[in-house]
């Protein structure tokens, strides 16, 4: 058993949300190489996957998700979506009267209701200017933001003293701030631990770490909640080598993951790779490269859409730093194309770690535009 470091962040005040850090911050501005938590041949910490297929090593995601819940991606209405699918295209609240959809049913992850937003009756608009979060603030640099199915708790992970470890944050609205940051002690070591990833039931978070009982430089592993706290992490089984794996995404069912790795077998650099399994108990199948959404360079971490055909990952494919990038596919069975830049995301600083919100309206990430790395969102509305 890992023996775990006292927690070492506090809150400046009551009313400010911002964290005092022991430590000076990591020195340096951002450069023209990649940011210090993406990946190189030493290093890794920034990138993730999922996606399609081409010829050789390379695989299709088929139909995951279902296409009888499509979704409401980028542009699509969702006036033709089955009814039966309505608890997974709604959204966060706006704080305010608007904001509550009275038919609404079921709950998101740890049991809670999920923030509501009115449907849209017409396609989503372009994700407007970024913003920099608020109440999630370190003094060193802070990565892989990624938020709960209900849409109210902020896994991440944050430099302390030069050693990453994961920390929570929660909000009770999607217009209010991130509070109560809190470090996992049971889930940090006194190695490297970040990129976590909530199962959609909330049961669960995957990260990585390179704590010494894992094969690789960074392994995949995966604490389950017991009596509502999180037990004592373990390996995934079936994934994780004596390269580096990391950033880990999965499907609702917890059935496939996409991760990155430098494996062999890939395009160069870090690619995409995607495993399944039959249920969530077991070990996954050997992995498969995702060529099509990979490149020569770096990629960072995919996520999809809620209908499946929308892909948001970050890349240095067009050299120097990793931006982020989008890529669509007419139906799930297909391989993504279009692949091109958010350029209203982008900044000449490092754009990496994105994250959707399972309404598919906010877009997560960090960003060293500022000179280190932070926490950013975008958010979208109906047309």
């Amino acid at each position: 058993m890992n023996q775990r470091r006292e927690s070492r962040v506090s809150p400046v005040s009551a009313g400010a949300h911002r964290l005092v850090i022991l430590a000076p911050a990591l020195a340096g501005a951002w450069s023209c190489t990649l940011s210090e938590d993406s990946y190189d041949p030493i290093r890794i910490g920034s990138l993730d996957a999922g996606a399609v297929s081409g010829g050789g090593v390379s695989t299709s995601l088929g139909a995951e998700p279902s296409e009888q819940c499509p979704g409401v991606a980028e542009g699509n209405s969702p006036s033709a979506r089955d009814t039966s699918c309505d608890v997974d295209i709604r959204g966060f609240d706006l704080g305010d009267s608007q904001s509550a959809d009275a038919g609404a049913t079921g709950t998101g992850s740890e049991g809670l209701t999920p923030l509501l937003l009115p449907r849209c009756t017409s396609g989503f608009g372009p994700f407007g200017a970024p913003e920099i979060l608020t109440g999630v603030e370190f003094e060193e640099n802070v990565f892989g933001p990624a938020l709960s199915s209900d849409g109210k708790t902020l896994y991440f992970s944050a430099y302390v003293s030069g050693e990453q470890q994961i920390y929570s944050a929660t909000r009770s609205g999607r217009d209010r701030a991130f509070s109560d940051v809190a470090e996992l002690d049971v889930i940090n070591s006194n190695d490297m631990d970040g990129s976590p990833f909530l199962a959609g039931d909330g049961r669960r978070l995957y990260f990585f770490s390179d704590r010494d009982a894992g094969p690789g430089d960074r392994d995949l592993w995966v604490s389950e909640q017991q009596l509502g706290a999180f037990g004592e992490p373990e390996l995934v089984r079936g994934v994780n080598t004596q390269s580096s794996e990391l950033l880990p995404w999965l499907s609702k069912d917890e059935l496939t993951l996409f991760f990155v790795s430098a494996r062999s077998g890939g395009r160069g650099g870090a690619d995409l790779w995607r495993a399944t399994r039959d249920s969530a108990f077991d070990a996954f199948d050997t992995p498969t490269n995702i060529a099509d959404l990979s490149s020569g360079q770096n990629e960072g971490r995919l996520v999809l859409s809620s209908d499946g055909r929308t892909a948001y990952f970050s890349s240095s494919r067009g050299g120097g730093q990793p931006d982020i990038w989008t890529a669509t596919r007419a139906s799930t069975g297909q391989a993504f194309s279009n692949i091109r830049t958010l350029d209203q995301l982008n900044s000449p600083a490092p754009d990496q770690d994105v994250f959707l919100s399972p309404d598919d309206t906010e877009l997560f990430f960090a960003s060293q535009r500022g000179g280190k790395s932070e926490l950013w969102r975008a958010v979208r509305s109906c047309e």
